[in-house]
């Protein structure tokens, strides 16, 4: 039990550390392109974070995609998905 509760000790201090929720001032990040599945556990985070850093005023590209799943960029025979990826691939050229 001693060591369970180490490991989630130590799991919480990662995600404070490391997790952009925590953070105070996201200014001066990098722009970035944040990709969102309406069906991805995720998305709640994803959502969290182009909105903090729209309010920090970094260039943010931001696409919440309802009809796929967590990973669907990795799903090409599933129809929609290239087009999708064509998209995604067109905002990263706006910053890059």
């Amino acid at each position: 039990m001693r060591k369970i509760l180490s490991i989630s000790y130590s799991f919480f201090i990662f995600l404070i550390t490391f997790n952009f929720l925590f953070a105070e001032d996201l200014s001066g990040h990098p722009p970035a392109v944040v990709i969102t599945a309406g069906f991805d556990p995720l998305r709640d985070e994803g959502d969290k974070y182009a909105q903090a850093l729209r309010q920090a005023n970094v260039e943010i590209y931001h696409r919440t995609h309802d009809s796929y799943i967590h990973g669907f960029v990795n799903m090409m025979v599933v129809n929609g998905v290239d087009y999708a990826l064509k998209r995604i691939c067109d905002d990263f050229k706006k910053i890059f």
